[in-house]
């Protein structure tokens, strides 16, 4: 499972890839189930113990797509690989599950988040306080002179920012603003 892009703009298309473990035929059709879902938070107060009241925050998701893999529905390719373009329709996260479907029920085989942003590089990413920053390339790989995009999740929002490049020490530095809890930012690959 896999995409040619990790992140786009909103109401942009990214490509899905699913590599079978064996040559697909038409016996495969219809055994897996592929589910795409904008992550939505929805914030819950339950009461506990002494009356003091908690926020618990759970998702609601809303599903984009939910169709079975099978040659009708997605283009199979000369590499053996499926293949089918979906929109991202708004900005925000989103979740893509890949279900193997048997006569014993459903088990997730494969997720990934993907993110789709604002022209200001903004995205309405739920705001997850893991205390982690989770940074997505664009793509796999860059050869030496291309434009590399990332996108930076934070675990709050309306920050400052320090970004460095760092080889063996810090090449360069620059403190940004970051509206919302994300950042994009674009560097051109070269050998520092």
């Amino acid at each position: 499972l896999s995409t040619d892009l990790q992140f786009v703009a909103a109401g942009e298309s990214v490509t899905l890839s699913v590599a079978p473990e064996r040559k697909w035929s038409e016996a495969n059709d219809n055994h897996y189930q592929l589910t795409l879902k904008r992550r939505q938070y929805a914030t819950k107060h339950e009461k506990q113990t002494g009356g003091d009241i908690l926020p618990q925050v759970d998702f609601e998701d809303q599903v984009i797509v939910e169709t079975k893999l099978n040659t009708s529905e997605f283009k199979l390719g000369e590499d053996g690989k499926l293949s089918r373009s979906f929109k991202l329709p708004e900005d925000g996260e989103y979740l893509l599950t890949l279900d193997e479907v048997s006569e014993s029920g459903a088990f997730a085989v494969r997720t990934m988040k993907l993110y789709a942003y604002t022209p200001g590089g903004i995205t309405n990413a739920p705001i997850v306080a893991d205390n982690k920053i989770a940074v997505v390339i664009e793509k796999p790989s860059y050869h030496l002179g291309e434009k590399a995009r990332l996108l930076v999740r934070l675990p709050f929002a309306d920050a400052k920012a320090l970004v460095t490049i760092e080889k063996k020490n810090v090449v360069s530095k620059e403190v940004m603003d970051v509206k919302g809890n994300t950042l994009i930012k674009e560097y051109t690959v070269d050998d520092t």
